[in-house]
């Protein structure tokens, strides 16, 4: 009845209703309603635009070499404002010269991303979840990581990801045996 009043589908009071009423029973205060759909207004996040000295940065960094997970990395450590790497997806040419397709997880997949959660699940052999990082001394970390990329893996035909960097690179850097 209040939608055909309004001329509109009744999904949409529903919605309204849902969307600013209060307390479990969704109970309707037009002037709280307002408020909250101004509040909602005024703390929604703007679509960011990208100046051409930002775009020409990370292009830059791609022809090094960099992933786009890096070059937000680099970017924020700069001070510079790159919202995230699937948005500098958006406007950077993206092929297989610079590493093939790039797919993003989302958060609460660990399905999505295999490798890493298993690195994961090495890297707790050793660190256990929880573990406060203050205890913990940078020569440790670089211990178990000589250890993990020293450690055959079924996936790479059971050689180690330091043989793989190699075979790949053909660069001796990040070898620990």
């Amino acid at each position: 009845m209040i939608a055909e009043k309004l001329h509109v589908h009744p999904s949409t009071i529903t919605r309204e209703i849902n969307r600013n009423g209060y307390s479990r029973y969704h109970n309707y205060k037009p002037a709280i309603a307002q408020q909250r759909a101004e509040f909602r207004w005024r703390n929604r996040k703007l679509p960011r635009r990208f100046k051409e000295e930002e775009k020409k940065l990370a292009r830059e960094l791609l022809e090094k070499d960099y992933s786009p997970d890096q070059i937000v990395g680099y970017c924020r450590r700069k001070g510079i404002k790159m919202v995230s790497h699937e948005t500098l997806y958006q406007w950077i040419w993206w092929d297989k010269r610079h590493g093939g397709d790039l797919y993003f997880a989302h958060p609460y997949h660990s399905w999505e991303r295999g490798s890493n959660e298993n690195t994961n699940g090495l890297a707790r052999q050793y660190i256990p979840k929880g573990s406060d990082f203050d205890d913990i001394t940078d020569e440790f970390l670089e211990q178990v990581e000589v250890i993990l990329n020293s450690r055959p893996r079924r996936r790479y035909d059971y050689k180690t990801p330091d043989e793989m960097f190699r075979h790949l690179t053909g660069l001796d850097g990040l070898c620990y045996v």
